[in-house]
């Protein structure tokens, strides 16, 4: 989903520079789709695949590496929280593809901590 987002921006980007005035008000091309100048979706998308890796190879399992992930995925809600803010309040708009990997990084950070919990113990 991020991945596609990313290259939905190139090419309003494109679209933009060749003088197309729909591509102009587009949200991807707003400062807002951009975190220290780099497109949201390519971030996204980069932290999903580390995620994915990390749990996928177990080594999400080893103490430190848990530790880190959970606070990885803790402070990617917080930019998905001040992004979404952004998005509703700020710009006024809605993007269902924004949402949508806003709410699964929502889900991943939930799994994440949950299954952070050593066995025996109560999350809470």
């Amino acid at each position: 989903m991020s991945w596609r987002a990313f290259r939905s921006v190139r090419r309003l980007e494109t679209r933009k520079a060749d003088g197309d005035e729909t591509a102009k008000d587009a949200i991807a091309l707003t400062p807002q789709s951009r975190l220290f100048r780099v497109p949201n979706g390519l971030t996204a998308s980069m932290y999903f695949t580390l995620m994915l890796f990390l749990c996928a190879t177990g080594l999400a399992d080893r103490d430190r590496v848990r530790r880190a992930t959970v606070a990885l995925s803790w402070l990617s809600l917080g930019v998905s929280g001040y992004l979404v803010y952004q998005l509703l309040f700020v710009l006024k708009r809605n993007c269902p593809i924004c949402m949508r990997a806003h709410i699964l990084n929502l889900a991943l950070t939930s799994a994440i901590s949950v299954r952070a919990v050593p066995e025996g113990r109560q999350p809470w």
